[in-house]
This record gives C-alpha cells, structure tokens and sequence, in this order.
C-alpha cells in the first residue's frame, strides 16, 4: 500500500450478536510476503473499542510491516491494546511518527499480561527502527483493569521466534501514567550477538503514579530498564509519584522513580525529578555497565553518605560502592602518601576531591586515614 491516507475516520469496535469478540481496527503491511505500507497518512481519526470491556485480543492499530508512517492527532479508547508494533521474519518497520496520539487502554481487561497503551515487540528476527512518539498521552484506565504489565513497553526478546532488533525509539514529552506496572518498561536481551534494544531517548514527559501492582518481576516504577539493553537516554523526564486527575491528588503508588535491572548497558539519567517516591528515587541498582545519573532531584541532591570508610588500594569512584551520580570525598591523616586522580598525583596528601562518573581516585596510605564520600 503506498501513498494511502486516511483521515478524519471513525473506527467503531463493538460487540457482534452480543458477544464480545477480538478485532482489529486498522493493520498496516504483512499480509504477504514482504507487503509494506509506505507513506502512510493516518489523521484526526478516532478508535472507539466497546465500553467497560476490552477483550485480550482487541487491537486499535496493528503494525506488521511498514516504512514512513505518521499518525497524528488522533484518539484510541477501550481496546485492550492501542498500538502494536510487532514485525514478523522478512517484515520490517521503520520510520514512524506517532504525534499528538491519546491512548487510554479499555476497562476490565480479562488478562494481566495483555493490555500495554503501546507495545513494541517484533518476532522471528524482524526489526524495528526509528519510531517517534511525539507529546503523545499513553495512561492507564481510570477504573479497575486485570492488566500489570508496563504502559508502553519496547520488548525485544519475548516475542515469539526470540524476538527480534529494536533501534532508534524516541518518547518526547509523553504523559504515561496510572499503570499497575512500570509507566514505561523496556526490556533488553541479546540478538544475533547484539544487545538490543539501542538508542531509546526519553526526553521530557511525565512517568508517575505507576506500579501499584505490578506482574511478578517487574518493579513499581515510573521508567523500569530490565534485561541487557545498551544506549538508553533518560532526560529530563518527571517521575515525582504525584497526579492530580479530575480536581484531586491521586494517592503515590511508586516505589521507584526509576528502576535500572543488572545487566543494563550505557543508560544516562541526567536532569530529572525523582521526589517523592515511596521507597527511594531509584532502585538499587548492581551488575552494570558505564551507568550514570546526574542533576537529578531526589538522587543527586540528597547528600548521600557513600563510604565513610577508607577504601583499599586499589582506584575506586562512586560506583564502586553503588552511587552512579557524581561523589566527593573528604580524606586526611593516617598515613596518606598519595591521592591519585584518573592516574595522575596531586601530591596532596589530605584536601577534598569531585568525581565526576567514571572518574577514579587511587590512595596510598600506611595507617588509617579519614575518609567520607558523599553523593552530589
């Protein structure tokens, strides 16, 4: 299908002889072969599922295969899941633009594990690549739901066949809020070798009130990183566990503003608003690599004692002793010899010393100098 528009279109999915069954609004590509839709327009269009009941198998947009989309402006309301984005083998997506798009998963769904406002999980080896949702509204249903899987979740290896590579996913300015699990949960593994996803940028938005009661595993959080993902920016997004809707101050739910599962590979945090969550701004976090959370309100502004022990020997920083925000340390007698800084001698035996992340300091030292680090 190449060069189809559709616009100011009503979608109405409702039940047949009384009985509630499973459909689709619209599917783009995939029906044989390696069929696309190419250049695709879809505008001011509504999606109207059956009301206080959307069954698992109901679905408002379909994507299969595709190249150049844009949907925009347009309105999905109670189907169990919204937009599914799930390439299959030689179907290939790429290039989809997503702006100004309300989605609001169905009531009453009758599954846990189905119900996701966006779900992004390609199959059998397929890819998924540059897609962009742009000052989108993906929430949970404001009344009771089955459904504790995460609100737009990008899964890369649970899709029949192992999955399949996810690259280049852009949420600027989206609001993903009320969901039993995670407001947003990408799930990372390995490909082919590869980790995937990649590059997926969260700038800006709103991420809280999630995780009431999350599906088993998953944590209460508004953004939860799990699996071996690589190259995941987070910036500048607010997950403070505090909503307003409909005139009152929802009561917090979140345990986390944000949770980071081992494995996870080059994840920046940086310009954040993390208060107010019931445990802590951000799950503990262990087993990763070249993590980083900066200029982040509830984390780094906290003051955090780190290490009030010398450490060994050996150069250390922040995440040695699991902060991944920028530390100071303060150090002074017992012996010091030496303070090295990223290798180099300050030939300062005492004074205070930044580090931003991944920088290291080494100590020399024959007795037991004081030392204390904290978080900034």
């Amino acid at each position: 299908m190449y060069l189809a528009s559709l616009l100011n279109c009503t979608f109405v999915y409702d039940s047949i002889d009384g009985t509630d069954v499973s459909g689709t609004g619209l599917v783009l590509g995939g029906f044989t072969g390696s069929d696309s839709a190419i250049e695709t327009y879809v505008a001011d269009c509504v999606f109207q599922g059956v009301p206080n009941y959307s069954p698992t198998g109901s679905i408002a947009i379909q994507i299969l295969s595709v190249e150049h989309v844009r949907v925009t402006n347009t309105r999905i309301e109670e189907f169990a899941q919204s937009i599914v984005i799930a390439p299959s083998g030689s179907h290939r997506v790429k290039k989809l633009y997503f702006g100004n798009v309300s989605a609001f998963s169905g009531t009453n769904q009758d599954s846990t594990t189905v119900g996701a406002a966006v779900l992004i999980q390609p199959t059998n080896g397929s890819s998924v690549e540059e897609v962009w949702f742009d000052c989108c509204e993906f929430d949970g249903p404001d009344n009771h739901m089955n459904y504790q899987g995460g609100g737009v979740v990008i899964d890369a290896v649970n899709g029949e066949g192992g999955g399949g590579l996810i690259d280049q996913v852009r949420l600027v300015g989206c609001h993903v809020c009320k969901w039993w699990g995670p407001g947003l949960l990408v799930i990372g593994g390995t490909i082919s070798g590869a980790s995937t996803p990649t590059n997926i940028e969260v700038l800006g938005g709103f991420y809280s009130l999630n995780g009431a009661d999350p599906l088993s595993g998953l944590p209460s959080a508004g953004i939860a990183v799990t699996g071996t993902p690589s190259g995941i920016q987070i910036v500048g997004p607010t997950c403070n566990n505090t909503l307003y809707h409909d005139g009152s101050l929802l009561s917090p739910t979140q345990d986390y503003g944000i949770s980071i599962a081992s494995g996870a590979q080059n994840v920046f945090v940086r310009n954040c608003d993390l208060n107010g969550n019931l445990t802590q701004a951000v799950a503990p976090i262990s087993s990763v690599t070249n993590v980083q959370i900066t200029d982040s309100a509830g984390y780094n502004d906290q003051g955090t004692p780190v290490r009030t022990t010398p450490p060994g020997l050996t150069p250390f920083n922040g995440i040695t002793f699991n902060y991944y925000g920028p530390v100071e340390f303060y150090t002074t007698g017992g012996g010091l010899l030496q303070i090295a800084i990223d290798g180099h001698n300050t030939n300062l035996t005492a004074g205070s010393f930044f580090l931003k992340p991944l920088e290291t300091a080494q100590l020399s030292y024959s007795g037991v100098p004081s030392f204390l680090m904290i978080g900034k």
